[in-house]
């Protein structure tokens, strides 16, 4: 992965990660949706080549995100409304994180299935890494691990006394996002340049 391709994932998870709670389950919900919208982003581009609205491409494709970022929010109100309501507007943002990752918008039609399955693969490593930002938060911000439970209710299991906690509650908040954003990038940084060196070794 490039430096300018690990910016823009730093960018995209500042997206998501500063407004939402720093619990699993949200962020469970929000880079499924990520996942959701690259996938019906990327049909929705061969769509609109195909029926030739090239001058209004722009504004259909974000009025299809936009819809299905309503639809999704309507999924989660029937299977936990707890969830959705604690995300509020939260959850209309994964299509600006798509944006920033700019991996929908320069698709071409004459290479879809190529660009599709490389759309897929740089989603999934995104919302794998999102899902394990958030974990790290859940477990060592709270000391807990939520997931979707019974009756529109959020399963909650305690793995720490919040009294033992300490300093790592700080994961739990805004400033702890930049801090385990700027560890990612500090040892992205490293191997980069190890991996650097032994090329030029060769």
């Amino acid at each position: 992965m490039k430096k300018d391709n690990m910016f823009f994932y730093l960018t995209a998870y500042l997206a998501l990660l500063i407004p939402a709670p720093g619990r699993f389950v949200y962020g469970f919900t929000l880079m499924s949706e990520v996942f959701l919208l690259s996938i019906i982003g990327s049909l929705s581009v061969l769509l609109i080549e195909k029926i030739k609205f090239e001058q209004l491409k722009s504004i259909i494709f974000i009025l299809i995100l936009v819809s299905f970022s309503i639809l999704f929010r309507q999924i989660i109100v029937m299977i936990n409304s707890q969830v959705a309501l604690t995300l509020g507007f939260v959850i209309f943002l994964p299509p600006v994180s798509l944006f920033i990752l700019n991996i929908l918008f320069t698709q071409k039609i004459e290479n879809f299935s190529g660009q599709f399955k490389h759309t897929v693969f740089k989603t999934l490593i995104f919302t794998l890494g999102g899902m394990i930002i958030f974990l790290i938060r859940d477990i060592f911000g709270y000391g807990t691990f939520t997931f979707f439970g019974k009756n529109h209710f959020i399963y909650e299991k305690v793995l720490f006394d919040s009294n033992k906690i300490g300093i790592f509650s700080l994961l739990a908040s805004i400033p702890g996002v930049l801090i385990i954003l700027g560890i990612i990038y500090f040892i992205f940084i490293q191997i980069s340049k190890k991996i650097e060196i032994l090329k030029n070794k060769e």
